[in-house]
């Protein structure tokens, strides 16, 4: 039964690229949804006590997605929905 271990690496190594390629896609989903989030919460609370941070956070979210650095990008973003009072939901 040598086999298996060799076909089970020769799957990992197979499904690893296609994994990474829809993650990527997944990440930009991601941050486009979270862009909108924030978006919405600016328009919903023109008030509120840290505003101009959060403007702040979500124009520095939106060039680190640009840039495809996808967690930076969703991490500022949550950061401005933080400022605006809006809980920020994991994404599925």
């Amino acid at each position: 039964m040598r086999l298996f271990p060799v076909l089970a690496f020769a799957a990992l190594v197979i499904a690893l690229p296609v994994h990474a390629a829809t993650k990527t896609k997944a990440d930009a989903d991601m941050c486009e949804t979270y862009q909108h989030r924030v978006d919405d919460a600016l328009a919903a609370n023109p008030n509120a006590k840290k505003l101009e941070h959060a403007k702040s956070e979500r124009e520095a979210g939106e060039k680190a997605c640009e840039a495809g650095q996808y967690d930076a990008g969703i991490k500022h973003f949550k950061a401005a929905l933080g400022d605006l009072g809006v809980k920020a939901v994991k994404q599925q």
